[in-house]
């Protein structure tokens, strides 16, 4: 019987955890819609979006926020890191907008 509270108990943990990641993942695919709709993202305003990332990470959620051109070059991160094109299975935009995973 203590065999199957664990089972059920390990059931439950794991359902848990789903259920904040997809959480995390609805709030942050939330953010990136707001923020793809921001002046100072649109324009690559790279001076002025630092500012809003500033804000942004005050949250405990986040302990980084960028923006990256189509060609997948960062304008805009809070933490400075290797251009986006060069991580392995990062998904950029084709000329059409179509998603296109690097290898």
């Amino acid at each position: 019987m203590a065999a199957w509270n664990s089972k059920g108990d390990a059931l439950r943990l794991v359902e848990l955890a789903a259920a904040n990641q997809r959480h995390v993942l609805d709030t942050s695919r939330q953010l990136l819609s707001t923020l793809a709709q921001i002046p100072e993202f649109r324009k690559l305003d790279a001076e002025n979006c630092g500012n809003l990332i500033a804000i942004l990470l005050e949250s405990p959620i986040y302990t980084n926020v960028g923006a990256a051109k189509p060609n997948g070059e960062l304008f805009c991160s809070a933490v400075i890191e290797v251009p986006v094109w060069e991580k392995q299975g990062v998904k950029l935009l084709d000329a059409d907008r179509h998603p296109q995973m690097q290898h």
